[in-house]
């Protein structure tokens, strides 16, 4: 007996230590924020992380063990043993292939797994030599309890790491005020700050020494690592993406970077389960263009109407930018007379006030890209910047990894990359992307979208009727507000035999392999699980 019940704890250890890395992961991805990790679990996908047949085995093996007989604790021991037996071989078979989900190496990580392994270990092991009789106990009640545990360590070592990241932020602040020469460019909004950044920093390089805040890097402790790390005397420019949780947070990083110009870029419902109303997004966002203060200049997207209301309350020097024909053109500096997308990608037709006409020609595609490349011309413009450079710096863009990236698909079909994250806005460009890609049938692959609060049935209804005016086939890989997009879709026109919900990533990847033929069109939208995308692709990156 003994030897099986040491067997079952070293398989219990594998498990153990696969579990510790999983939640630190999912602490990690949602920024060791309480609030974040909270609203994760207000999704139904999410509760069945605690909530599910593992746990359920679990608990009737604890109740087993709880009958005070022989026979029960032999059947408890070989129960456990072919328990932790099957999830342990299942641990090592994800890390063979490299699909166990573990943190990025960095501190803040390393602490909260050494420390929950340190806490484990030395638990197990006085349970082992100073109450054996309770051990079989504790490695279900450890297990069952992993998340909680986790949550432990977090919050034991989140007062150290404030106390570290406020003393970063202090240095950055103080490195800040000594570059009295840099220009620095905020940019916010619920969406496009990242195109909106990658797309200025190309033009701005071709006559400046730029520097920007890198992929999604968006929060005041990021924001403040570049600073320290990389912004130095060199620079001319420094372009910071900032993106919050709450109000209080753009305003932090405002204060940090002193921006003299701000950019923001579109507004929607993303993250409202954080914020609590759109009220306080628009207040949250708006804190940028206050920062600017009566001098520096604000630059709105007219094309988003929330983003127009707020251009309306600044009365501070302002530019729209705006695709729109019909937005306002008071501040409006640079008018567009036609969007076309070519096959080598976006053609854009504008004039000054008092100009010449220009044609402006780009790889990027898609009407939001060319609303995202007239701000960045209009900031451009602003600071001097000639026609001769800017298109020059904009036939060279790429679009970020995994955003509206083009590639080849298995079985000569095409795939539209867009996976990098995903908001309304992005999804529904996308789509109009899909649409204006000739194929002979366009599968549409979605992870539904989070973080959306009382919003997330409204926002899935606008993505599934215009996935059904667009596409024949949708494959959703979460059960999250599919019967929501079902119903939709159905209601749209689809057919009921072409929409499927898939969780599993082998067998969605499965679904979509057996759907694509030569010449079909993939969009791969929002975080699809990564062996999906390399399962589709003709060669794999």
């Amino acid at each position: 007996m003994k030897v099986l019940t040491v067997t079952t704890l070293a398989l219990w250890g594998i498990v153990t230590i696969k579990n510790i890395l999983f939640w630190t992961y999912l602490w990690q991805i949602k920024e060791y924020r309480l609030d974040r990790m909270k609203v994760h679990f207000e999704l139904a996908s999410s509760k069945k992380l605690i909530l599910n047949k593992r746990t359920i085995w679990l608990v009737a093996l604890l109740v087993l063990l709880l009958i005070p007989h022989d026979l029960t604790n032999t059947l408890t021991v070989v129960g456990l043993l072919l328990f932790y037996g099957f999830f342990a071989t299942r641990g090592i078979q994800q890390w063979q292939n490299k699909t166990l989900k573990t943190p990025k190496r960095t501190l803040h990580a390393t602490i909260i797994v050494f420390f929950s392994l340190f806490l484990y270990a030395t638990v197990s092991t006085s349970f082992f030599l100073f109450a054996e009789e309770f051990l079989l106990l504790w490695v279900i009640a450890g297990d069952i309890l992993a998340p909680l545990f986790i949550f432990l360590s977090v919050s034991l070592f989140q007062p150290a790491f404030s106390y570290m990241k406020n003393r970063f932020i202090k240095k950055a602040v103080e490195k800040r005020k000594k570059l009295k020469d840099l220009l620095v460019i905020g940019i916010t909004g619920s969406y496009g700050k990242s195109s909106m950044k990658d797309i200025l920093f190309g033009i701005l390089s071709e006559e400046f020494n730029v520097l920007k805040t890198p992929e999604n890097i968006n929060v005041d402790i990021g924001i403040a690592r570049v600073i320290l790390k990389n912004l130095n005397q060199n620079h001319d420019i420094f372009i910071a993406e900032m993106g919050a949780y709450r109000k209080g947070e753009i305003a932090k990083s405002a204060e940090m970077v002193k921006p003299q110009i701000g950019v923001l870029t579109g507004l929607n419902q993303q993250h409202l389960s954080l914020f609590g109303s759109m009220d306080n997004i628009k207040e949250a966002k708006y804190e940028l263009i206050e920062s600017l203060g009566g001098k520096g200049l604000a630059v709105f997207n007219g094309d988003n109407e929330i983003v127009r209301e707020l251009s309306r309350k600044h009365k501070g020097p302002k530019r729209i930018y705006a695709v729109d024909p019909l937005v306002d053109q008071i501040d409006q500096k640079i008018m567009v007379e036609h969007i076309k997308n070519t096959s080598a990608g976006l053609e854009i037709k504008i004039h000054e006030k008092d100009g010449a006409e220009e044609v402006l020609k780009t790889p990027l595609l898609g009407r939001h890209n060319a609303i995202n490349i007239l701000g960045a011309v209009t900031v451009a413009r602003e600071l001097g910047m000639g026609y001769k450079s800017i298109k020059a710096a904009l036939v060279k863009l790429q679009p970020p990894s995994h955003t509206l990236k083009i590639k080849k698909g298995i079985k000569d079909s095409v795939i539209i990359d867009d996976t990098y994250s995903a908001n309304l806005n992005g999804v529904l460009a996308a789509l109009d992307v899909l649409a204006t890609i000739k194929g002979r049938q366009k599968l549409f692959i979605l992870q539904p979208l989070i973080e959306l609060g009382a919003e997330a049935e409204k926002v899935h209804q606008k993505i599934a009727a215009r996935a059904a005016e667009v596409c024949n086939w949708c494959i959703i890989t979460s059960r999250d507000n599919f019967s929501v997009f079902y119903k939709e879709a159905l209601d749209n026109g689809m057919s009921k035999d072409a929409i499927f919900c898939i969780p599993n990533s082998r067998e969605a990847l499965r679904k979509a392999q057996e759907l694509t033929d030569k010449d079909d069109v993939i969009l791969l939208e929002n975080r699809i699980h990564p062996s999906i995308i390399e399962g589709l692709m003709l060669h794999k990156e």
